[in-house]
């Protein structure tokens, strides 16, 4: 047998074992996309995968993490823990840097703070942390909020950004100004408020993109998804919609992705049933041979289950020349398979929504 013979058996016999070991490490490892880890279409119910939320889960589900690394967002990035602003508050004193790692892009950059009270103001430490940042919103600065980890200590903590220069910076890293990142809980400076578009950001960071909308009741449930598409997160959005019509949900808002206007919420009135508009008593049902539903007021009577409100929407398009106000209706369900939650119908708001 030859040597050249003896070496290609040999060269063989590694390639074999070294794809065994790939074959046989989690999907994580890959760098592939887990089905428990990603963005499903229903959101997955992390309340029983006990992943998150402190103190959550079923019985018997922490002891199963045990020895487990945890689940990460597409395969790529860890998700953070969902830790109150007051606690974060504790172990974040000004001038400390911290790593933050973008859960979309898994970029990461090193900021530090420099002041807040109800939320910190953290800046780049370096001009090439500046460009990631950059980078990480797409080339323009912008007050999108974006889920975030950030890494304090030996802690991985869930966390929401905007990425828009403003206010003082003191640091020599080629970013004018300051920008904010915000945690469980914590508030905007000037209104004092809690910001619901960070808030659905850190619960993202944190695996747990649905827990937002499973309390929200039907009006709040259409500001949630509003919220959503105003940070153009359309995968955030869908875990509050429902296409009762036979329309593909992720091919409905896949179509939004680009064309996204920004969205004002300036009215929303729910529509009263027949017979309370009329100040009656409910009027009985009317023979219906073809047993369909004529008018929305009808369906909202009949279905304890579903709402419709009149709506009207300031909406700015992309290009920035068209601005109008829109009105229309919005009918939002509750699906009792599914958490027993409310969601809007996006056959609706799709109408509502184009140009």
């Amino acid at each position: 047998m030859s040597w050249r013979l003896l070496l290609l058996i040999g060269l063989l016999v590694l390639t074999c074992q070294g794809m065994g070991d790939y074959l046989n490490l989690p999907a994580e490892e890959k760098g592939l996309p887990l089905n428990s880890a990603g963005l499903s279409a229903n959101g997955g119910n992390r309340k029983e995968e006990g992943v998150g939320l402190s103190g959550g889960g079923n019985k018997g589900s922490r002891e199963e993490q045990k020895g487990k690394e945890s689940r990460r967002y597409q395969g790529k990035v860890l998700y953070g823990e969902p830790l109150s602003w007051e606690q974060v508050n504790k172990i974040f004193p000004k001038y400390t840097t911290i790593l933050l790692t973008d859960l979309e892009t898994g970029k990461q950059l090193e900021v530090e703070r420099r002041g807040g009270t109800y939320h910190a103001d953290i800046q780049p430490v370096t001009k090439a942390d500046t460009t990631v940042l950059k980078e990480i919103y797409g080339g323009s600065w912008s007050w999108r909020r974006r889920a975030v980890v950030a890494e304090i200590g030996l802690k991985r903590l869930a966390a929401s950004i905007n990425g828009m220069p403003h206010g003082a910076g003191k640091l020599n890293n080629d970013f004018p100004g300051h920008f904010c990142i915000h945690f469980l809980g914590s508030r905007v400076h000037q209104s004092r408020k809690v910001d619901p578009a960070h808030q659905m950001m850190v619960w993202k960071a944190a695996g747990c993109p649905e827990k937002p909308f499973l309390e929200a009741g039907p009006e709040e449930t259409i500001n949630l998804v509003l919220i959503a598409l105003n940070q153009k997160d359309v995968a955030l959005a869908s875990l509050g919609l429902v296409c009762p019509f036979g329309e593909d949900l992720w091919l409905a808002t896949q179509v939004w992705q680009d064309r996204l206007p920004s969205i004002t919420l300036k009215r929303l009135t729910p529509v009263k049933p027949t017979g309370e508009a009329r100040g009656t008593e409910k009027e009985p049902e009317k023979h219906n041979p073809s047993g369909k539903i004529n008018t929305t007021e009808q369906m909202a009577q009949d279905n304890p289950n579903r709402r419709i409100y009149e709506i009207t929407l300031t909406l700015q398009y992309p290009d920035g020349t068209v601005r109008r106000d829109k009105k229309g209706q919005l009918a939002v369900v509750k699906d009792l398979l599914r958490e027993e939650r409310w969601f809007v119908e996006g056959t609706g708001l799709k109408t509502l929504l184009e140009q």
